[in-house]
């Protein structure tokens, strides 16, 4: 199992009101999955990086909140040009007779 979508899961809605104890914690959780992965306790997270060849918690994040805002002024415009996508509401000469709608409900005489 990926340790790293689940800790930055939903990272651009929580990430900004994280406390640095918190960042910590989840770097933390980050480097004991990286060791046991690389099977290595003496190297330096910086090195285990490396040798996985994964960014950096805060370069991971970073990364993904340019990424995100990049997107987000691109959408805009793909929005604009989509136009109003909304239900159609069907065009009516004018308020219909209810027995018209009704017909089958109708008692005969």
């Amino acid at each position: 199992m990926y340790v790293r979508p689940l800790i930055t899961y939903a990272a651009l809605a929580w990430l900004p009101k994280t406390c640095k104890s918190s960042a910590k914690y989840l770097r933390a959780v980050q480097t004991k999955a990286l060791r046991m992965a690389l099977s290595t306790w003496e190297d330096s997270i910086v090195t285990m990086n490396n040798k996985a060849g994964i960014p950096s918690f805060e370069d991971f994040t970073t990364k993904l909140t340019t990424d995100f805002f990049e997107k987000l002024a691109t959408a805009e415009e793909h929005l604009a040009a989509i136009g109003d996508y909304g239900p159609k509401k069907p065009a009516t000469k004018g308020r219909r007779a209810r027995y018209k709608t009704c017909k089958h409900l109708l008692i005969p005489p």
